[in-house]
């Protein structure tokens, strides 16, 4: 598997986002130092997610397409100092069921931080496809 160096990373990073205004950049990489991702496995699958803020209710939000969970950082941050949040990157599953059990999973397994609390779904375009089979595999 091919690896970046933190040189090639931010050089990519950079010209990836050279159109975009500085202040949307700098806030894209102050959130990425505040809200790291956490790895869990789900059978064979890895996942990736990010996970922050308080409160009773736990957010679980859907990115659009088949994209990652920091794509929806302007809802966590909006959010996070009411809410916890959950946003999480969708893993490579071909099938429905694994994609679904895998957002179950990570929704349903905080523990404490989240299984007792009333969950609901921020979903874009995509992720609103995985909202009532998520809800059946963890109610």
């Amino acid at each position: 598997m091919y690896s970046q160096t933190s040189t090639q990373a931010s050089a990519a990073f950079d010209g990836i986002y050279r159109k975009v205004p500085t202040e949307q950049v700098d806030r894209l990489k102050k959130f990425r130092l505040t809200h790291p991702y956490k790895q869990i496995s789900v059978g064979k699958t890895k996942w990736e997610y990010i996970t922050c803020g308080q409160g009773e209710q736990t957010l679980l939000l859907l990115p659009g397409a088949l994209s990652v969970g920091e794509s929806t950082f302007p809802f966590i941050t909006a959010f996070e100092n009411e809410c916890r949040i959950i946003a999480p990157s969708y893993a490579l599953s071909l099938t429905m069921t694994g994609l679904c059990r895998g957002l179950a999973h990570i929704s349903g397994n905080r523990g404490s931080e989240s299984s007792s609390r009333t969950r609901r779904f921020i979903r874009r375009a995509r992720g609103a496809t995985f909202c009532s089979p998520v809800s059946r595999e963890s109610p």
